[in-house]
């Protein structure tokens, strides 16, 4: 019975070697392991209606659903639908990106080869003060770039970007498909490229949500967690924008580790359950990003470019 291995659930004792080495007693309980998303999803505060936002590297999104609210339906195309993986007693949902961070990480690096480049080739500076000097300039470089682009007036034609620079992981995983940019002319600057990948990312994920909704999924609420979550207020503002939808920031920046103290607080007794150990121990919202409505006219046009472009790339990849 899968209801008997869900991560609120004893899988056994610490044992005699394990307890002298933490210095623990013998007899402490052990809970069934999870996994990260998972566990960084309980612990971000996700519940029916909740989908919570795991922006890093690359991105998770988790949702659930009552079971009976689902019946048997199956949600094609997205990472995962597993009867209790991610909150006992409903149905959990994952989808996501497999590069949105390394989206932007890669932009940085490819900006910055010239100046790795042109230091390697001198004896002016040895190799520390080499990589310090391009990951000084680098975060410099970004920082700059992401000013401008949030400050870039709104055109339906900008440069257009999709984000499989590591294939595409929902809706529909595809590891062949490639990153595009289109729309370039002499007087596109570094920043209108920066800002269209990053809007590439926002529109990935606005797909993977409506994807999620259109097939019974019930979506009332965004929490985000992890680094992009904490560190960049323009790509959140700009999820926000594309998705209609206000963005709650958890302001807990260990989301994994507070997802395993739930599950361990309810494994010890302290709460009766999963959801009742949530609503006592998960972190409120440090902030909250509200979309821009006058941006959105525009932004809805471009997502349909967005579409297009994409259903072009994979005709291109099929013909091959």
């Amino acid at each position: 019975n899968p209801a008997n291995h869900t991560c609120d659930t004893v899988a056994g004792t610490l044992t005699p070697e394990w307890a002298a080495r933490f210095g623990l007693p013998e007899g402490v309980l052990v809970g069934v392991g999870n996994i990260d998303a998972h566990s960084g999803a309980v612990g971000a505060g996700v519940g029916y209606k909740t989908v919570v936002l795991n922006l890093g590297t690359s991105a998770c999104y988790m949702a659930v659903m009552p079971a009976e609210k689902m019946g048997e339906r199956l949600i094609e195309g997205i990472f995962g639908q597993v009867d209790d993986s991610i909150v006992p007693g409903m149905v959990g949902f994952e989808a996501g990106l497999s590069a949105f961070g390394d989206v932007y990480a890669w932009f940085k690096r490819l900006l910055c080869y010239p100046l790795r480049d042109v230091l390697s080739q001198t004896e002016l500076v040895d190799a520390p003060t080499r990589d310090r000097l391009v990951e000084e300039t680098g975060d410099k470089l970004m920082d700059a770039l992401t000013e401008a682009a949030a400050a870039l007036p709104q055109r339906v034609d900008a440069p257009q970007a999709t984000d499989w620079l590591n294939g595409r992981r929902s809706p529909f995983a595809d590891s062949s498909l490639t990153g595009t940019l289109t729309g370039l002319n002499l007087s596109t600057s570094a920043s209108e490229i920066y800002y269209a990948f990053a809007e590439a990312t926002a529109f990935a994920t606005k797909h993977i949500l409506d994807h999620m909704r259109d097939n019974g999924v019930r979506i009332d609420r965004l929490i985000g967690v992890g680094g992009i979550a904490q560190k960049s207020p323009f790509v959140m503002q700009l999820l926000a924008d594309t998705t209609g939808m206000r963005i709650d920031v958890s302001d807990c920046k260990q989301a994994g580790a507070m997802g395993a103290v739930v599950h361990a607080a309810t494994i010890a007794g302290l709460y009766p359950s999963v959801t009742e150990a949530q609503q006592a121990l998960c972190a409120p919202a440090s902030r909250s990003y509200v979309p821009d409505v006058s941006r959105q006219a525009v932004l809805n046009e471009r997502y349909t470019r967005y579409r297009a472009v994409g259903a072009f790339t994979e005709r291109l990849k099929n013909n091959r």
